[in-house]
């Protein structure tokens, strides 16, 4: 399924909907939602909601390039038992992973990096066991160039290690 959603001045809306449907004509079912279910729809989609159950899946927010989104969650899948869905045109993907004992880190992360390892993107561990997030960094491991100068960033502006020590990085 693709969701898209017209916002703006209601004639403006209005005429850009009918293109649309044109456009699509019979080669495919659409559906307009108005006002109310449109905004319910548009807050599941926000709120995660198509990868709440089970509640016990893993969650993973995969920000990437619009033009990777799609080919890294079927990526993904092909590799491990996962649900996933793109928003924000393709460059936000919500994944979903049940049964990996890493929580699918590893292959989330591969995935990102593509086979020749130069892709460029982050995940971030949404939802998971306590074991898990102790297990697994729960944000994309940084380069060591990158991390040792958010680490002085980060000592600059703390420099008494007083301010969330090791929340968002071990050690830090």
């Amino acid at each position: 399924m693709a969701a898209l959603r017209l916002e703006g001045p209601p004639l403006s809306v209005a005429f850009r909907r009918e293109r649309l449907l044109a456009e699509l004509g019979s080669d495919c079912e659409a559906a307009v939602l108005e006002a109310e279910p449109s905004a319910e729809f548009w807050r599941s989609i926000r709120d995660v909601a198509p990868l709440s159950q089970p509640a016990d899946r893993v969650v993973w927010r995969v920000s990437v390039a619009p033009n990777r989104g799609a080919q890294i969650g079927e990526g993904i899948a092909r590799e491990i038992d996962a649900g996933w869905y793109l928003d924000w045109g393709g460059g936000l993907l919500w994944v979903a992973v049940a049964g990996a004992e890493d929580g699918g880190a590893a292959v989330i992360r591969g995935a990102i990096r593509g086979p020749d390892g130069r892709g460029t993107g982050h995940a971030t561990l949404v939802r998971g066991s306590p074991a898990l997030r102790l297990a697994v960094p729960v944000f994309e491991p940084q380069a060591a160039p990158l991390a040792a100068l958010a680490a002085r960033v980060k000592l600059g502006f703390d420099p008494r290690r007083i301010l969330n020590p090791s929340r968002m990085v071990e050690g830090s």
